[in-house]
């Protein structure tokens, strides 16, 4: 196993056409070099004044870990491990497995490679990679079911669409994503704003339908979230006269979520997510996605006194219900 920190290579920024609109400000894992200033010792050259300096972490359970940039290598390092202490990582444990590089910033594929022995081989090999690529600019957005994984009848799961049940509960989980002109996720994409629509085949139509347990029986959007701990965005939205409703989410580091709950009919719904457009705070012009979520099998749900009575009628005899 390797894993890179960060987790992404865009620290351009607009001027070099990538990640996102305002670009990616140097702070925490970066810093920009001032006149004078060296660094990226480990990577090859030293830096220039206004050049970024990155801090990459490698961690493996690997004997050894190599760095490479835009298929150079920045070093190998062998893998430490401290007993004990707090730089083990914990009070009394073994020691975090890091390895750490000072590299100047290049667009393109930075790429670690862990080595160790297998099979009670003497020489170190290759058995591990882990990378990340600089992106381009957001160029549309993407959804895919995150849940549910697989559905009866063969749906579920990817970009596909997926299967719920007719329950009024069922809910599948998308995951909206902001994606370059390549289809890359672009993890730098922030505050973009990304409504979205719900339609369905029932005669009601539009997003809410009726609502899963209101009259009609549609499906409808039924949240929103982003992962963003400081996003004051409203969760959950107004369901208007007539059964219609607006929803709207900013995307962080470019993912949003949406949740679609089916109704108690057997419907096609398709989700829309569009950007909002205009040039302000999270308006931005993004490709439109949509996303089939087939709503089928529809079933009779027991009332609760019903089942509270076909539990008295068992108690006792061992039957389970």
């Amino acid at each position: 196993m390797v894993h890179v920190v960060p987790s992404h290579w865009n620290w351009g920024g607009e001027e070099e056409g990538e990640g996102g609109r305002e670009g990616v400000k140097c702070a925490g894992r970066c810093r920009r070099l001032r006149r004078g200033g060296k660094g990226g010792k480990e990577g090859g050259r030293e830096g220039g004044e206004g050049e970024k300096e990155i801090e990459v972490w490698a961690f493996s359970n690997g004997e050894a870990v190599e760095l490479f940039l835009n298929g150079k290598s920045l070093g190998r390092q062998g893998m430490p491990v401290e007993e004990g202490g707090r730089e083990g990582g914990r009070e009394g444990g073994v020691g975090c497995r890091r390895v750490v590089w000072k590299v100047l910033y290049e667009p393109g594929v930075l790429e670690a490679k862990a080595y160790g022995r297998e099979g009670g081989r003497e020489e170190e090999v290759e058995w591990a990679v882990d990378r990340v690529v600089t992106t381009g600019p957001p160029a549309a957005l993407r959804l895919v079911v995150d849940w549910p994984l697989g559905g009866e009848g063969g749906g579920g799961g990817g970009e596909g669409g997926c299967d719920l049940k007719a329950d009024g509960e069922d809910v599948a989980v998308v995951d909206v994503q902001v994606v370059d002109a390549q289809g890359r996720l672009v993890p730098t994409a922030s505050k973009i704003m990304v409504n979205f629509t719900l339609t369905s085949s029932s005669s009601l139509g539009g997003m809410g339908g009726g609502g899963g347990g209101g009259g009609g029986g549609g499906g409808r959007v039924v949240g929103v979230g982003n992962g963003d701990p400081s996003c004051h965005e409203s969760d959950s939205f107004l369901h208007l006269p007539g059964g219609g409703m607006t929803a709207s989410r900013s995307v962080f580091n470019g993912h949003a979520r949406v949740l679609v709950q089916a109704g108690w009919k057997a419907e096609e719904m398709v989700l829309t997510a569009t950007t909002a457009g205009g040039g302000g705070e999270g308006g931005i012009d993004l490709t439109p996605a949509t996303l089939t979520v087939s709503v089928k099998q529809e079933v009779v749900r027991e009332s609760r006194v019903l089942l509270e009575e076909r539990e008295v009628a068992a108690a006792g005899t061992g039957v389970v219900v």
